[in-house]
């Protein structure tokens, strides 16, 4: 390898960088440098001043999208989403996509912006499945498992067997007591690829799955212990002797 060739090129380019600041044109040539020189870190960082320094070019903040989902980088898809929804408010779709990325990222047990965001799409708009998800794990990391169970109860059966919803509803059902549901979800996963913060939050509802399997082996064990049938029973006192 070049290595003094490549240590040359990237000091050119830290110095084209620099002379391109406020420049669009500018970072634009420069990215597409970088995307000819194959030089991910580069393109990322590139990108990033784009989507954070001209609003309006939304191809900077799609590029990011892209880069990350293919990444499975759900710190950096919570980041950007976080930045493109404050740009456009307006927009829906970016509030709901960011509120369910930053309550799997930035998990709180207590009431904030995103599962307030997250319930005021599902107030406005409750026909919306994909608002519908996000209201229903914020009620569920909230303690609210009763309402959000009720939520998810209202889908339709493809909405339910939908593979990339199923760790939210895994977790939903999980924490509303309701193991054999959790488990029907996370068994829906198994051929998918999933960002780290889903698989935990999958994880969560397998453990609170196997407490409520435990808890309920137990109450069926002690019951049969103190219940017998009517095969079992005794003869009744005085019974005469056949």
């Amino acid at each position: 390898a070049d290595v003094k060739g490549d240590v040359a090129r990237l000091e050119k380019w830290q110095e084209a960088l620099a002379a391109a600041k406020g420049n669009l044109g500018a970072y634009l040539i420069l990215y597409r440098l970088t995307i000819a020189w194959g030089w991910q870190p580069e393109a990322e960082a590139l990108l990033q001043v784009v989507a954070k320094s001209f609003p309006g070019q939304t191809w900077a903040h799609e590029g990011l999208v892209r880069v990350y989902q293919a990444q499975r980088n759900g710190k950096g898809l919570h980041d950007i989403l976080g930045v493109w929804q404050q740009q456009q408010p307006e927009v829906r779709r970016l509030q709901n996509d960011w509120a369910l990325m930053d309550m799997i990222v930035e998990p709180v047990p207590g009431w904030n912006r995103a599962k307030q965001m997250a319930e005021d799409l599902y107030k406005n708009e409750p026909s919306n499945v994909y608002f519908a998800t996000g209201c229903a794990l914020a009620y569920a990391q909230a303690g609210r498992t009763k309402e959000a169970v009720e939520i998810v109860g209202k889908f339709k059966p493809e909405d339910r067997r939908f593979p990339l919803r199923a760790p939210y509803l895994a977790y939903v059902y999980a924490q509303g007591g309701m193991a054999k549901e959790a488990r029907e979800q996370l068994a829906l996963m198994r051929f998918l690829k999933f960002y780290k913060e889903e698989i935990q939050l999958a994880d969560l509802a397998r453990k609170q799955a196997e407490q409520i399997e435990q808890h309920q082996a137990e109450i069926r064990r002690l019951t049969g212990a103190t219940m017998l049938s009517p095969s079992e029973s005794p003869p009744a006192a005085g019974a005469a002797k056949q």
